[in-house]
């Protein structure tokens, strides 16, 4: 359909349209409405990799800063499937004395790898803002101790990998979902191209008939008809 076509459906057709736009407005806000209000809190994990760095250790291709951040680059795919774990979520759970299933709070959980950076956000939301900030919290810290158990070599007291908490959680003030602008620009979305298609097919057109077709079809039609000899006169 092109614009000529679509701007005669509007002017034949404007108010099927608007209905249908209205419609699909009001059922982005229905699906708002049915979605849990969700708040979003996150910490901030830093990869340290002590073993790697120390200063009195020589400078090889394998102690170098660099080959020691793409090996904590390598293990925080694995740190991030971790966090998000229920064994990890049950004992937030059993620090914390959160009332709720370790199977929601490993759900409601996500690690965002920052790319080319050993850094981790841990993402947990929560119906309470206070909540989400305490397990995040909580996740972060228990990881953080995890890691260190994992990356701690028998016989030595410094971890390969050791994370760092440099930004903890904050009490999130808005909210993470439901994303209602998003729904509403989605329902118009629909109800405006279902509305459009409907007045289309109301009027005769096909999305690929524009309607300079039709017109001169018309207009030819009415030309012949108007050059036509009239017999009764000729009799």
């Amino acid at each position: 359909m092109d614009i000529e076509t679509f701007a005669y459906v509007l002017r034949r057709k404007w108010r099927l349209v608007l209905v249908c736009l209205m419609a699909g407005l009001v059922a982005g806000i229905g699906f708002s409405l049915m979605q849990t209000p969700m708040f979003e809190s996150t910490a901030r994990v830093f990869l340290r990799t002590p073993g790697w760095n120390n200063v009195t250790t020589a400078d090889t291709a394998e102690t170098s800063p660099y080959h020691a951040d793409e090996f904590a680059q390598q293990r925080a795919r694995s740190y991030a499937r971790l966090a998000s774990s229920e064994a990890v979520a049950a004992r937030v759970i059993g620090n914390t004395k959160i009332p709720m299933d370790p199977r929601d709070l490993a759900a409601n959980t996500s690690v965002h790898l920052i790319p080319d950076t050993v850094l981790l956000d841990i993402n947990v939301q929560n119906r309470s803002p206070s909540r989400a900030r305490e397990l995040a919290d909580g996740v972060s810290a228990e990881l953080a101790s995890e890691i260190r158990a994992i990356e701690t070599p028998r016989g030595s007291l410094i971890p390969t990998v050791e994370p760092v908490v440099i930004s903890p959680a904050t009490t999130p003030r808005t909210l993470a979902e439901p994303h209602v602008a998003f729904n509403l620009i989605i329902g118009a979305a629909v109800g405006l191209l279902f509305g459009v298609s409907l007045a289309a097919a109301s009027t005769g057109l096909s999305a690929r008939q524009p309607v300079t077709s039709t017109t001169n079809g018309n207009r030819a039609s009415t030309e012949s008809r108007s050059t036509e000899p009239d017999r009764s006169t000729s009799r």
